[in-house]
């Protein structure tokens, strides 16, 4: 199982990006080259530079209206921070690029994200400290003891008091900072199996989560999304799927766009890296049956259109025209459905892949054994490769010994993969003698072509 990690102590290095300038400072790295990246809802934006001859350089944001996470990375290394301000300064005094030799000012935002982090940290370590002098000097009546309990219950004072600061807080460092915490439970959650803090987990994001200013938050906004599917897988539950998918329509129905969107867009990612296309066809089919205008919008992204294009690929619909690009890529052949019939007695078994994933070169495997066995059914098999380099796509191609082995180096954005609402690989189309989609699979388990 794929999986998008987040480094928790990532908030050592966060800040916030509404600046319309940052200017940048770092004397012991003239003449290097530079990018600032960021993201809106999973998708990555990136801003090239270069550092003068003393180090120096100023970027302006191309959007100043939303406070944003940005990544800073200069010669291979870098930070991540906030420019929530109308002009911000990056002075770096030391190399590689670091949040402790780099001093960020005119940030209100980062001044704020720092405090409040490293406060709790030290408390929590300090707590962690009492608590171990508290289990060695166990004695309730000793005068250790009880200094040692004064002191625990400050620590708990004093970290009530910067929680409702950063409850009470308008900075976006603070609103970071909650997501993040709420991570952390969701994470506890999944990793631990918990029923109870799972109910609580799901309440929180089905009810009050902030997507807009989650929207924002770099990498925990694609994190969430795939702990808690995760989460519910773990269920020992028949209904889990289920589960997920009527959840992620609850969350999805209380926003609006561009959120609505991304986050639709996160969640049928995380059902294909999961295997569990069921869960997202039902999460699209609701889409489309509670806001039907999302079919014919200009404003959406090419991969919600691609999303939305997966309720007319399901089973029994009539298979979409395949381009056959030959091995040698010299030629390409459209088949339509009614032509698939002569490729193979009982049906076309599909499967699109990625010559550098995992998952799918171990479907692959199982294909290459039991392609004798699918031969004699009368079952033609035909790969689909969503490879951009000819070399990475021949190498492993050559293994495959059927014929039809399909690449014309355009990736995800191919035709075959447009045509079928290919999101992720591998995916596995059945298609039967009359030229209709029999099953979409994740699996080559799960198309039982073996046992009919």
């Amino acid at each position: 199982m794929k999986r998008t990690v987040i480094n928790l102590l990532l908030l050592c290095v966060c800040v916030c990006l509404s600046a319309q300038t940052i200017h940048i400072d770092c004397k012991l790295l003239p003449g290097k080259t530079g990018k600032l990246y960021w993201q809106r809802g999973g998708i990555v934006d990136s801003l090239p530079t270069v550092l003068d001859s003393k180090g120096q350089v100023t970027m302006h944001l191309p959007d100043a209206s939303r406070k944003i996470m940005v990544t800073l990375v200069i010669d291979r290394s870098g930070m991540q921070f906030i420019a929530g301000e109308p002009d911000i300064m990056l002075i770096c005094t030391g190399t590689p690029m670091s949040k402790q030799n780099t001093k960020i000012t005119g940030s209100p935002e980062n001044d704020f994200l720092y405090r409040v982090f490293d406060s709790k940290s030290k408390l929590l370590r300090k707590r962690a400290w009492i608590e171990a002098g508290l289990q060695q000097y166990d004695d309730a009546n000793s005068q250790l003891h009880q200094l040692l309990a004064v002191e625990k219950q400050q620590a708990l004072n004093d970290y009530k008091s910067i929680e409702e600061e950063e409850r009470d807080s308008p900075f976006f460092a603070a609103s970071f900072l909650r997501h993040n915490e709420f991570l952390e439970r969701l994470f506890m959650a999944e990793n631990k199996q918990d029923a109870l803090l799972s109910v609580e987990v799901q309440k929180e994001l089905e009810e009050k989560v902030d997507f807009n200013t989650l929207y924002s938050c770099a990498e925990l906004w694609s994190s969430i999304p795939n702990y808690y599917l995760s989460m519910f897988n773990k269920i020992d539950k028949a209904d889990k799927r289920d589960a997920f998918a009527a959840s992620a329509c609850k969350i999805l129905d209380r926003l609006q766009e561009p959120y609505y969107s991304a986050l639709l867009s996160s969640f049928i990612t995380e059902t294909e890296r999961f295997s569990w296309l069921g869960a997202g066809e039902t999460i699209v089919k609701h889409a489309l049956k509670t806001r039907p205008w999302l079919k014919d919008a200009t404003t959406v992204s090419p991969q919600v259109k691609r999303i939305l294009s997966m309720v007319t690929v399901t089973e029994r619909s009539e298979a979409p025209v395949l381009e056959l690009t030959t091995f040698d890529g010299k030629g390409v052949v459209q088949l339509s459905p009614k032509q698939m019939k002569p490729w193979g007695k009982n049906g076309t078994l599909l499967i699109f892949y990625d010559s550098s994933c995992e998952f799918c070169t171990r479907e692959l495997k199982q294909i290459r054994i039991h392609y004798t066995a699918l031969q004699q059914k009368g079952i033609r098999v035909i790969s689909i490769a969503a490879d951009t380099d000819r070399k990475s796509f021949e190498t492993l191609a050559n293994e495959f010994p059927w014929s039809d082995k399909l690449f014309d180096g355009k990736g995800l954005l191919s035709e075959n993969y447009k045509n079928y609402a290919v999101l992720g690989t591998p995916t596995l189309f059945m298609i039967d003698k009359e030229g209709k989609i029999a099953g979409r699979y994740a699996t080559f388990e799960e198309t039982k072509l073996l046992e009919k």
